[in-house]
């Protein structure tokens, strides 16, 4: 394997000189300096496996699984990478025609300033870097889970725990709709200390007799909180910073309705990475693998879903999850549902409406912020 294919990123510090190697020509990177490389035309180029380009409607975008970046692309760069990955510059110009010329050497330079593609003298040892494996699969029956809280918990904690433990649960988000006292919390809290569950996340309600110090001491004391979240605040700030994407304290003014529904309005939620890029491809992120205890212990899909499969205090979770009824939106990709399937991101947005079938076609009731066929967010 050419050394390309082996490091895409690199640090270079103040006064180094750094060489990128691309198959067997390097090209000199200094900072403050511009990017200058040579091409040789003669030798095949491949897209990293970890690049993966997805096309749209009215544009493509290349989804960068290692970085967790995404960039847009024409329609006509992504059936370039479609069409000829694995070819030389010089055969694409041979097939494309002359006139193509200017515009393909555009789009090569934009390929390797990104350090998307690598190029090898060798079209075999590019055929050594298979694709991506998008396959997903996972052990947990139940993957995550959303436990509403009102007043007082509708059900025996420490059992939903157990139930949730034995079906591979291993992160849970707490929602607290009325203004707990610390005591509540923490109690809460406590039944997840000896427990298999890795993470937990806490929606409170913004209440000025529950005191910023008082908050840092529960994250500082219950070391699974991977994220606090204080909503109804007046402003928006954070009081805590993640680190390594746990243990932060975030206040928002929005108010958290018992649908937890909220339209997308930009890309700042969007996930890039190999594990929910391949869970999208092959299911509906939203609910597969998902379960929601309301606060009446109800159980159900999403919390925005009216349909209840059966209460937690008469019906074992585990009886409820088994149910075709259950399971019948987790196979729902956006692949198949209208207007998704023809949008670029389709494979990191975790839309959180509802499909229905209607007319023979998976589609959404709510139209999405996002016009798919203008590439353009509508005004919230």
């Amino acid at each position: 394997m050419h050394e390309a294919s082996i490091k895409r990123s690199l640090f270079i510090s103040d006064n180094l000189v750094l060489f990128l190697i691309l198959g067997n020509f390097k090209y000199a990177i200094q900072k403050d300096s511009p990017v200058k490389f040579k091409i040789d035309e003669a030798k095949p180029f491949k897209l990293f496996p970890c690049c993966v380009s997805v096309r749209g409607f009215s544009r493509s975008v290349i989804y960068d699984l290692n970085r967790s970046e995404f960039c847009y692309i024409p329609n006509d760069l992504h059936d370039l990478l479609d069409r000829f990955d694995g070819e030389s510059v010089r055969s694409i110009k041979s097939c494309l025609g002359v006139h193509a010329g200017a515009r393909i050497d555009e789009y090569i330079r934009f390929l390797v300033k990104h350090e998307y593609v690598w190029f090898d003298d060798s079209l075999d040892e590019l055929k050594r870097m298979p694709p991506i494996d998008t396959n997903f699969s996972t052990p947990a029956e139940i993957s995550n889970a959303i436990f509403q809280i009102e007043n007082t918990p509708n059900v025996e904690i420490k059992k939903m725990v157990k139930d949730l433990s034995m079906l591979g649960c291993r992160d849970i988000l707490i929602v607290f709709y009325s203004k707990p006292k610390l005591a509540l919390i923490k109690e809460v809290l406590n039944q997840f200390e000896n427990s298999s569950f890795k993470s937990i996340e806490l929606l409170i309600r913004f209440d000025e007799r529950l005191k910023e110090s008082e908050l840092h001491e529960l994250v500082n004391q219950y070391r699974r909180i991977r994220k606090l979240v204080i909503y109804g605040s007046p402003k928006l700030r954070k009081a805590r910073d993640f680190a390594f994407g746990m243990n932060g304290i975030v206040f928002i003014p929005r108010i958290i309705t018992h649908s937890l529904y909220s339209s997308i309005a930009n890309t700042t939620s969007f996930r890039v990475n190999i594990d929910f890029f391949s869970e999208a491809k092959n299911y509906n992120p939203y609910v597969n693998k998902k379960v929601v205890i309301d606060i009446s212990g109800n159980l159900k899909n999403a919390p925005n879903m009216d349909e209840e499969h059966g209460n937690f205090n008469l019906k074992p979770i585990s009886e409820v999850i088994s149910d075709d009824r259950f399971r019948n939106l987790w196979n729902i990709k956006k692949d198949e549902i209208a207007v998704c399937k023809d949008c670029e991101y389709r494979y990191m947005c975790l839309d959180n409406r509802i499909p229905v079938k209607k007319d023979g076609e998976w589609q959404h009731d709510t139209p999405c912020l996002y016009d798919v066929y203008s590439g353009k967010w509508a005004q919230k």
